[in-house]
Formats: C-alpha cells, structure tokens, sequence
C-alpha cells in the first residue's frame, strides 16, 4: 500500500518541472494551448489509474498476459461500440485498411506485451516509480532520435540533456529504494 508522501510529492514535482525544462526551447507562446495541458493533465491521470489497477488486477490474477487481455477486450469493446454509433448516426462510413509495411500493424502485438510487462513492474515498483522511470526512457528516446534520425530544423539542446538528468534525479528522490521500503 503506498501512501502520499513529502518525498514521493516533491519526486513528481521534479520530473514534471525536468520536462518542462526539456522542451523549454521549443515552447513558444503563440503556440501554447491550455486545452491541450489540460488533456495531456487528464490522459496522463487516467493512464496512473490504468497502470495502478492493472498491477491490483496482475497481483489477484498472477497472469500478466490476462491482466493484458482484459484491458483490450475493453477497449475494443469501447472502440466498436463508439465506432457503431458514428456509423448509426451517419457520422463515419468504414474504408479498408490501408496498404504499406507489415510493421505498421504490430501494434497491438506489442500493445499486448507492453501492458503485461507494465503490470508485472507496477507491482513491485510501483506506479509512481515506474511513471518516473517511464517518462526518464521517454526523455532518452528522443534524445536519442534527435541524434540519430532528426527532424529538419531540430537540434539537440542543453534544455533537453538537463531535463533528462533533472527526471533522473527525480527518480532517485522519489524512487526504488523509497518504493521497497514503503512496502515492508
């Protein structure tokens, strides 16, 4: 049972304030939008409670893969559903998939993989922990793309190193060994 803490706080604080120093050079004023903080504040809530109930639901079950299974039958269910009504109301009409690489449709293989795995580790770390560890491997990724594969116009800043070392930082206050030692 984790509990809210000063440290677990000030852990979140961190990290939200390293991805805020991250993209600080590609912010810009004309192109802020509340709206859209607002989303990413309430999708970023909602997938908390995502990760938190699937562990609740891994830890009952002791099967990653039907914890996996659950979440897309539900969201299938919503997606078909929804899709229905659009169709209904005369909103949407169906069109083939289209064509291209093989990859482009392995998402929801790796979809599968991905929510098995998050409610085994969400389980023993925890789900602040694995969020900061999660958005520390969001920050590298795109490091590492910039570097490798970048975007016309986009260099790699002293913002977005900063940001990566402040989230790690973030993890290392809020992080493992508090999670372990909340736990006993």
């Amino acid at each position: 049972k984790s509990v809210i803490t000063k440290r677990r706080v000030i852990a979140a604080l961190i990290t939200v304030f390293a991805v805020l120093v991250s993209t600080w050079d590609r912010l810009s004023m004309s192109n802020f939008s509340v709206l859209a903080i607002g989303l990413a504040l309430f999708a970023g809530t909602w997938v908390g409670f995502q990760r938190a109930l699937n562990g609740k639901i891994n830890s009952f079950s002791k099967r990653a893969f039907a914890t996996a299974q659950l979440n897309f039958i539900t969201g299938t269910s919503f997606l078909s559903l929804f899709i229905i009504i659009l169709i209904v109301l005369g909103r949407v009409e169906l069109q083939p998939l289209p064509g291209g690489p093989w990859w482009i449709y392995t998402g929801g293989v790796i979809g599968v993989i991905y929510i098995a795995a998050t409610s085994l580790i969400v389980q023993h770390l925890g789900v602040l922990t694995f969020t900061l560890f999660s958005v520390g491997g969001q920050l590298i990724a795109s490091l590492l793309l910039d570097i490798y594969s970048p975007t016309q116009g986009v260099s790699v800043s002293g913002y977005l190193v900063s940001g990566i070392a402040m989230t790690y930082i973030g993890v290392l206050v809020g992080g493992v060994r508090q999670s372990r030692l909340e736990r006993r």
